[in-house]
């Protein structure tokens, strides 16, 4: 995956770890690898499949030693169930859902990969949530803080970058939304709960470490 995301993944996972040492912590294997094909670009414009890249990725940790997995890709979550690794995945985007209440309207912040497959509509659908997405041209905004030349795959982070999703978030808002789900792990570079006020803020990433962390028998900060 996009190595900022593996480590928004990491952190998210000792952060959410009730420690009082590092002894407390969760044993975690990380596998980055850059090289995995753009998720996207596979969705959308007929790129190299991404799948026997996760594949040998998964496989590879199980055999280091891993019990469970997490993808922090919300996109790749389209290929997964392609993946067979002999161990479970932590599904990331249903733990997102599952932290919205049922019936509530939710705004999606997500690449155009993520939109096109529909796989977030999978899981909210069911419990009732109404997922509300930004306008063409607000999307493109959220696409170019994700991918553009001085965006977060670039290397870039801070004010610019929050402003610009803060004026998306906004638009949902207006149109009703009450929670708004980071879609995309990079986001969490940029922007934090307390950065939004009248909707709260779901990180995906953030609610399959606390998951994660259940399943391996540790313990969650509150």
């Amino acid at each position: 995956m996009g190595p900022e995301a593996t480590a928004e993944c990491f952190r998210s996972v000792v952060e959410n770890t009730r420690a009082g040492s590092d002894q407390d912590h969760l044993p975690v294997i990380v596998a980055s690898h850059p090289g995995v094909p753009d998720r996207t670009e596979a969705i959308l414009r007929g790129g190299e499949d991404p799948t026997p890249y996760l594949r040998e990725m998964a496989v590879g940790l199980r055999e280091a030693g891993a019990d469970l997995l997490i993808v922090p890709c919300n996109t790749a979550h389209f290929f997964v169930e392609d993946v067979d690794p002999g161990i479970p995945f932590v599904n990331m985007l249903q733990a997102a859902v599952d932290a919205i209440p049922g019936g509530a309207k939710a705004g999606l912040l997500a690449t155009d990969g993520t939109i096109e497959t529909g796989i977030y509509e999978e899981y909210a659908l069911p419990r009732g949530i109404e997922l509300l997405l930004p306008a063409e041209a607000k999307q493109q905004d959220v696409m170019d803080v994700i991918y553009g030349d001085r965006g977060i795959k670039a290397g870039f982070s801070g004010a610019r970058l929050k402003r610009q999703l803060l004026d998306v978030v906004d638009g949902l808002e207006e149109r009703g939304a009450e929670y708004v789900i980071a879609g995309c792990t990079e986001i969490r570079v940029v922007l934090r709960p307390a950065d939004l006020e009248g909707v709260s803020l779901i990180r995906p990433i953030d609610e399959a470490a606390r998951r994660a962390i259940e399943l391996a028998g540790g313990e969650t900060v509150d």
